[in-house]
């Protein structure tokens, strides 16, 4: 499920992308529409591109090798943190 721009990430870096997910989750939640997208990626259901461009900036979703969006470890960390709340 996760693109492959968390593989290119050091350890120490992969997990501090991890705990800043789930921070910002906790602490500053994304705006409602750019969440719901984040579920609908997850979900594997059909999402708004202009909408992810905000979700790119975050690392939360990142580009496949065809151009599709898909989530990222850290987009699945943030909603792992949302879901907990």
């Amino acid at each position: 499920m996760s693109a492959e721009a968390d593989t290119n990430l050091g350890p120490s870096a992969y997990e501090v992308a991890q705990v800043r997910a789930r921070q910002h989750a906790v602490e500053r939640p994304l705006p409602y529409e750019a969440e719901a997208l984040l579920w609908a990626l997850a979900a594997g259901q059909v999402h708004d591109e202009e909408e992810a461009q905000r979700l790119l900036v975050w690392r939360y979703v990142a580009r496949d090798g065809d151009g599709r969006l898909s989530l990222t470890d850290a987009g699945l960390a943030y909603l792992n943190a949302r879901g907990e709340i």
